[in-house]
């Protein structure tokens, strides 16, 4: 599993069919995560099996004693990636008292990388708990949370084309590269690929299964909280997408504003955020085009720039309509040109510490936030 976002995402739930984490010599290798079945473990003192039957007798422990004990007999390693298995399992499976006894164990790990996806964890699990909880989706007691969501994103598309799209066109990238295919879509032309990102569907798809990952919902949880810590009280959202940041940012008590082309995924947002009961400012925007009030507080502009032919020009027009001090959150994926098929070539190598440095030159520091996350927030010197 060596994809992007296999990489970038080891808690996922879209993009592949099988999830695999490492501690130690021991492995774990699980066949569809929301229903384990399991696959393999690997190098440990413990076979698949018993594995797996420790995980089920734990949870049937938990079901009738609340209570979920940390397993001694195995090498540590190995019990803690167990315990992982049952907070994802509770995280999955919407199990808060699941969840809370097992994340209480994990994040007693000796171990950093087990502390810190358990740390994710919680983020994502209280994130998507707000998200589904404020929100009207099907209320259908034998569907999870992420079902929820999807259900919701599909019930908007089939009603909007009556198509019959399913779950499992819920992917990162497939279904938008199936849509620029089948199109022969190029960048030799920016009026035709504005049209493209208009028209179609493929990225309320995308954006559904990108937005709702672990580490995504862990990263907008981080920035919206180092925002308030800021004193930030309004943001403006810029090409928002299917407006799950400004979404999750409004729930946190911001007063909010949000910006899209005109398209059908500007369409789903203004539903979306429609039926959290909430009031919003909806803004049209033109591609690689900004037009933006003077004196900005905070903009918010994610996995923006890598699909417009000038983003230096749109970051130092950002820096000339924010107020002194005022505070920029930008993600960019330059140098994943090979991953995305609507990331611009020529963008590839001004990515990571490249962009970093850029910033800096255009005026913008580093705000450092207790975990990396993506997107980064600067401030306006």
């Amino acid at each position: 599993m060596n994809d992007y976002y296999s990489i970038l995402y080891d808690i996922d739930f879209f993009s592949t069919d099988e999830y695999k984490n490492e501690l130690g010599k021991s492995s774990i290798s699980v066949n569809n995560p929301g229903k384990i079945e399991w696959n393999s473990w690997i190098d440990g003192n413990i076979n698949g099996q018993e594995a797996k039957s420790i995980f089920e007798s734990n949870i049937e422990n938990f079901n009738q004693k609340k209570n979920l004990e940390l397993l001694t007999e195995q090498k540590p390693e190995e019990s803690y990636l167990i315990t992982l298995l049952i907070a994802e399992y509770a995280y999955r499976n919407n199990n808060e008292k699941l969840f809370l006894n097992s994340f209480a164990l994990l994040i007693k790990s000796p171990y950093q990388n087990i502390k810190l996806k358990a740390v994710k964890l919680s983020h994502a699990f209280y994130s998507l708990k707000m998200l589904v909880d404020n929100l009207k989706y099907n209320t259908e007691a034998q569907l999870n949370r992420i079902e929820k969501i999807q259900n919701h994103a599909l019930s908007f598309l089939n009603q909007r084309f009556e198509q019959n799209y399913k779950q499992k066109d819920i992917k990162v990238e497939k279904s938008v590269k199936k849509e620029w295919l089948k199109h022969n879509m190029n960048f030799s032309d920016p009026k035709r690929l504005e049209n493209f990102y208009k028209t179609t569907s493929s990225y309320v798809l995308e954006l559904t299964a990108a937005n709702h990952q672990v580490e995504t919902l862990f990263n907008y949880s981080l920035v919206i909280k180092k925002l308030k810590e800021l004193g930030i009280t309004h943001l403006y959202d810029y090409a928002g997408g299917i407006g799950t940041f400004v979404l999750m940012a409004k729930l946190n008590g911001l007063s909010v504003a949000f910006s899209e082309l005109d398209s059908i995924t500007r369409e789903y947002a203004i539903q979306r955020i429609n039926d959290s009961g909430d009031d919003m400012d909806f803004h049209v925007i033109e591609y690689d085009s900004p037009d933006l009030e003077d004196n900005q507080g905070c903009i918010v502009c994610t996995e923006v720039l890598e699909h417009i032919y000038e983003p230096e020009k749109l970051v130092e027009y950002f820096y000339q309509k924010l107020k002194s001090n005022g505070i920029l959150v930008v993600s960019e994926s330059f140098d994943y040109v090979e991953n995305f098929c609507t990331h611009l070539p020529k963008h590839k190598g001004k990515g990571g510490k490249n962009f970093i440095n850029y910033m800096k030159k255009v005026g913008f520091d580093l705000i450092p936030l207790k975990y990396q996350t993506h997107p980064k927030v600067f401030r306006k010197r």
